[in-house]
């Protein structure tokens, strides 16, 4: 009998109910909402995997552990935004008058993009750059003297460089014997990459830089088919 009170007793003290208010408070007498358990919790029976998703709803808990529900897409590891998706993208000029390809160059910016986001999310980042007007340094000529030429093109995301693009072409000598030059270096390139970079919720700079050496200019970014600048965030 004193066994049986001592356990109604327990029972008693642990599960308390404010009549003034009508909440129920577990391990708590000061219980904040219709059920208020200060501690952990256990459901012993489930329903049955019936998962609707157009009806149903999912539990999650805010800081203070309250429980809410939310639409289940609203936490889909499908959902996804578009950030910006840019064509054409702005064109720079980029010169380089040393004539030496072993020194490092400073790369000039071609679009400078911000974004904010909401909360984490893995961002693919893609982008299709065209190279054009391709010269000689202090020209309007294609150069001739027979040197390998970097065109290359960064992508930067919070100061860091993630991609580097870059397309090497020899160009062709004056030739030898038949009183004309040789052209090289023609026509519209394309330095494309695409990268994942997981970031954090906040604010956030995705840069594209380019450079072209040795002793060139060149001209990179403008329009035309295939040119591309975008960033998905996928939730």
């Amino acid at each position: 009998m004193k066994k049986k009170c001592f356990t109604v007793a327990v029972a008693i003290a642990s599960v308390m109910i404010n009549a003034q208010t009508g909440l129920v408070g577990v391990n708590t007498s000061t219980p904040t909402n219709t059920l208020d358990v200060n501690g952990t919790a256990r459901v012993r029976n489930l329903l049955p995997n019936t998962f609707n998703s157009s009806v149903d709803k999912v539990v999650v808990a805010d800081a203070d552990g309250v429980l809410k529900s939310v639409p289940a897409n609203a936490i889909s590891s499908s959902s996804y935004e578009v950030l910006f998706d840019l064509t054409p993208i702005i064109d720079v000029g980029i010169s380089d008058s040393n004539p030496n390809g072993d020194d490092a160059r400073t790369p000039v910016t071609i679009q400078n993009q911000t974004i904010t986001l909401t909360k984490d999310a893995l961002v693919q980042i893609n982008f299709a750059v065209p190279i054009w007007d391709v010269f000689k340094y202090g020209t309007s000529a294609a150069p001739t003297d027979g040197g390998s030429k970097m065109l290359r093109t960064h992508l930067v995301v919070d100061n860091a460089i993630v991609v580097k693009s870059t397309n090497t072409y020899t160009n062709t000598s004056v030739g030898t014997g038949t009183g004309t030059s040789v052209e090289a270096l023609k026509g519209v390139f394309f330095n494309t990459g695409s990268a994942f970079v997981k970031l954090t919720a906040g604010t956030h700079t995705i840069r594209l830089e380019g450079t072209c050496n040795p002793y060139i200019t060149c001209r990179q970014g403008g329009g035309g088919q295939g040119t591309k600048f975008q960033a998905v965030a996928l939730y």
